[in-house]
């Protein structure tokens, strides 16, 4: 199957256990590579924030221009990070119904991956000096 057959969209994770599971990819497959983060504040930031980083809870913050905003950008670009270091593209994609009865095609976690990365964008809209918004926009890259 080639990539051009694979219809790949954004995906809202709405659960603290794939957020978790993210997280952890982050730090076991990414942090090692780019150690930016100190792990001890960046979890403490995390228990703090994260709820706010579930799809349904994040529509409640308008942008990084408070301290809650900007952590869970930051939040977000490592789950997005985390999730992308997660995909594998050499199993077999996972198939879906879509609405018109075509069959769809989605790599697993991917979707969870755009998702977390469009949340990003959307926070990252204010141009604020801050540690969180300058981390945010280097993992973003």
């Amino acid at each position: 199957m080639s990539i051009d057959h694979i219809e790949i969209e954004k995906r809202d994770c709405n659960e603290m256990i794939k957020l978790n599971e993210y997280l952890q990819a982050y730090f076991n497959n990414v942090h090692p590579l780019v150690p930016i983060l100190h792990k001890a504040a960046f979890l403490s930031l995390y228990k703090i924030y994260a709820p706010r980083a579930i799809a349904d809870r994040i529509r409640e913050i308008p942008d990084a221009s408070t301290p809650e905003g900007r952590a869970v950008g930051l939040i977000c670009a490592v789950l997005a990070l985390g999730a992308m270091s997660l995909v594998e593209t050499k199993i077999d994609p996972v198939k879906e119904e879509s609405e018109n009865g075509v069959d769809k095609i989605r790599l697993q976690h991917y979707g969870e991956a755009m998702g977390f990365y469009k949340i990003c964008c959307q926070l990252t809209t204010y141009a604020y000096d801050a540690l969180e918004t300058m981390l945010t926009f280097l993992l973003m890259v």
